[in-house]
C-alpha cells in the first residue's frame, strides 16, 4: 500500500513538472562568430498533448475524412461551371450572402442563410431554421441585426419561436436531488427590438425590449413523471399563455483579437432587465448579470480562457419568478456535464478554465473545468463545498470570421454529456 501511495506521488510529481514547465527550446551547436545562432523549433504538440489528445485523434479521425471529402467537394463545386447558377444564387459574392447547415444539441439541425448589408453597409439579416426529428424541438428566427441610424447608433429586430420539448426541473434550490425528475415541454414566442451605441469597435451599449409569450406542456419522455401534474398554483409560471414584456440593457466590451479562435483579449457583458406580466399581476421581475472572460497567450498558439459569471433574479415585493426564469445550472452555457436544468434558483455563481492548442490549420483541442452554483441569496450562503464540478474536452472548428463548429464531451459526477453545435 505504501509502495502504491509513493508511486502515485512520483507520477504526480513528473506530472506536474511536465505541465508547468516553460516550452524547452534545445542548445545549439556552437558554432564560429560569424555564424548567428538560433534555436529550434518546438514541436507542434508537447508529449503530455500528444498523449492526452490520442483519445480524441482516434475519435477523429472519421471527422477528418468527412471534412476532407467536404473540401474535395467544395473545390469542385467552386471549380464546376455545371453549377455557377447555383453557386451564384447562394453565394453571389464572398462574404455577403450564403446559405449554411446548422445544428445544435437543443434545437435540431436546419439551415442558415445570412445576408450582409441588406439594409445598408454593415446591417445583416439572418433567417435560420431547426428542427429535431425524433422529438420535434424547434428553434426558428428572423433577425435584421445593426441596421445603421446615425452616427454610431444601430437597431436590431429580432422575431423567434422555439419549441423545448425535453426540459428537466428537478425543484429549486442547490441540493435538489437527482432522481426527483420531472420533464415539460416549453413554447417560447419572442419580438424584440433594440437600439444600440457603439463608443468604438469594441464597446458598445444596448437597450431593448421583449415581448414574449410562454406555454408549458407535457414533456415527451413517458419513463419520467410529467412536471404539468403538479397544481399550477403551486409553482409559478407552471401554466400556458403567460406574456411578459421586459425592458433592459446590455453593456458589451470585446477585445478578442481574432474572431473565433482569440489569443489575447477581454469579453466582458454586463446585463440588467426589469420583466412584467402582461394581463395579470402575478409576475414582476429583475435580473442583473455580470459575465466575464479573458484569454490569455501562453507560448505556441496555446491560449488559456478564464471566465466568472454572476446572476441574481428577484421578484417584486409580492410577486413571483416563473420557475424557467430563474438562474440555471446545467446548460452547456453554464456547466457543461449536468442535465440541462439540474439546478434553479434566485443567484448564480460560475466559473471556468479551458486550455486550448491548435491540433491541425483550422482545428483547436480543448480541456475544460467548469465549477458552479446556485442559491435563494449568494451573499449569505456562498459555499466552497457547495459547487458543482464538470471537466471535459473537445474540438473547435473555425474559419476567417468566427466559431464554426463545437464537439464537446462533459464529465460531472452525475452523468456524460455531449454538446454539439454548427453554425449557430
Amino acid at each position: 500500500m505504501r509502495n502504491s501511495v509513493l508511486y502515485l506521488r512520483v507520477f504526480a510529481l513528473i506530472l506536474f513538472i511536465a505541465v508547468s514547465a516553460q516550452p524547452a527550446v534545445s542548445q545549439s551547436v556552437q558554432a564560429q562568430d560569424s555564424v548567428r545562432v538560433y534555436p529550434q523549433k518546438m514541436p507542434d504538440k508537447t508529449t503530455w498533448e500528444h498523449v492526452v489528445s490520442l483519445p480524441g485523434t482516434i475519435v477523429y479521425l472519421p471527422v477528418k475524412l468527412v471534412f476532407y471529402s467536404v473540401q474535395k467537394s467544395v473545390a469542385y463545386f467552386q471549380d464546376s461551371e455545371s453549377l455557377a447558377g447555383l453557386r451564384r444564387l447562394l453565394i453571389p459574392r464572398v462574404r455577403v450572402r450564403g446559405l449554411l447547415p446548422a445544428y445544435s444539441e437543443r434545437s435540431g439541425v436546419g439551415l442558415k442563410y445570412y445576408f450582409n448589408d441588406f439594409l445598408g453597409k454593415g446591417s445583416r439579416v439572418t433567417i435560420n431554421a431547426k428542427y429535431g426529428f425524433i422529438d420535434n424541438r424547434q428553434k426558428h428566427y428572423l433577425r435584421f441585426q445593426d441596421i445603421a441610424l446615425g452616427k454610431g447608433i444601430v437597431s436590431t429586430l429580432l422575431f423567434q419561436y422555439r419549441y423545448l420539448t425535453h426540459e428537466s426541473f428537478f425543484g429549486i434550490g442547490p441540493d435538489t436531488d437527482q432522481n426527483a425528475e420531472s420533464t415539460f415541454s416549453l413554447e417560447k414566442t419572442t419580438a424584440e427590438a433594440s437600439l444600440a451605441y457603439r463608443f468604438n469597435e469594441n464597446a458598445s451599449i444596448r437597450t431593448y425590449y421583449q415581448f414574449e409569450q410562454n406555454n408549458v406542456f407535457a414533456g415527451y419522455e413517458e419513463q419520467v413523471p410529467v412536471l404539468t401534474d403538479v397544481p399550477a398554483d403551486s409553482l409559478p409560471g407552471l401554466q400556458t399563455r403567460l406574456k411578459t414584456g421586459t425592458a433592459g440593457f446590455k453593456f458589451e466590451l470585446d477585445s478578442r483579437d481574432v474572431p473565433g479562435r482569440a489569443r489575447r483579449g477581454w469579453q466582458i457583458e454586463v446585463t440588467g432587465s426589469l420583466a412584467n406580466q402582461f394581463g395579470g399581476d402575478r409576475f414582476r421581475y429583475w435580473s442583473f448579470s455580470a459575465d466575464v472572460k479573458r484569454v490569455v497567450h501562453l507560448f505556441y498558439s496555446r491560449t488559456m480562457v478564464l471566465r466568472v459569471m454572476a446572476q441574481r433574479v428577484r421578484p417584486f415585493s409580492g410577486k413571483s419568478v416563473p420557475f424557467y426564469q430563474l438562474s440555471e445550472l446545467g446548460q452547456r452555457e453554464s456547466i457543461r456535464g449536468f442535465t440541462r436544468g439540474r439546478f434553479r434558483d434566485s443567484d448564480l455563481l460560475l466559473a471556468s478554465v479551458e486550455y486550448r492548442y491548435p491540433i491541425w490549420h483550422y482545428f483547436d483541442a480543448v480541456l475544460f473545468c467548469d465549477a458552479g452554483q446556485v442559491s435563494p441569496d449568494i451573499t449569505d450562503s456562498f459555499s466552497l463545498n457547495k459547487f458543482k464540478f464538470a471537466f471535459g474536452g473537445g474540438i473547435r472548428v473555425h474559419s476567417s470570421t468566427g466559431l464554426v463548429l463545437k464537439l464537446e464531451i462533459g464529465v460531472s459526477n452525475e452523468r456524460t454529456r455531449y454538446y454539439g453545435v454548427l453554425n449557430e
